[in-house]
């Protein structure tokens, strides 16, 4: 089988893009980013079959999709990270402030738990390991089932042609 690094790293740094951009959009910008890793399991699924005209079957197209949605995580702590230092973006802590205030929380009564360096850094292997997980799972899924590339293709065209 061809190699898929190229499918999954291209597709995991786009979708990274894609999620630190749509963090700029207040609440829709979790719904895009969401979308985004289910996306970016169908693309890569799409891109490693028409690149190497292979079908897959569907445990391929949930590895492919995983291991790209775990590139896009990557991808996006790290330029998330990069934003936070340039001061583009407010700190953990702070925008985590932010969002407790805007839920109306008091913040006093949480007594800084929370906004803690090791809760965030919970919160976010826990979110990476999850959403890569399940949107990878879901996303090279349903790749698997709608892109086909090769033989299968062919015969289908050809089944076409006797109806």
């Amino acid at each position: 089988m061809p190699n898929k690094k190229e499918s999954i790293l291209l597709v995991g740094v786009i979708t990274g893009l894609v999620v630190v951009l749509a963090s700029f959009i207040p609440t829709a910008g979790d719904i895009i980013g969401c979308l985004a890793y289910i996306g970016a399991g169908m693309l890569v699924v799409w891109h490693y079959v028409d690149k190497h005209s292979v079908t897959l079957t569907g445990g391929q197209g949930i590895g492919l999709g995983v291991l790209a949605c775990l590139a896009a995580s990557v991808t996006s702590l790290v330029l998330d990270a990069a934003l936070r230092a340039l001061a583009i973006k407010p700190s953990w802590q702070e925008e985590m402030r932010q969002s407790m205030e805007q839920g109306g929380a008091d913040i006093s009564q949480l007594g800084g738990f929370m906004t803690s360096p090791g809760f965030l850094v919970v919160m976010i292997g826990i979110g990476l390991v999850l959403l890569s997980v399940i949107a990878g799972v879901i996303g090279g899924v349903i790749g698997s089932k709608v892109f086909k590339g090769g033989e299968e293709e062919k015969a289908e065209a050809n089944t076409s042609d006797l109806i």
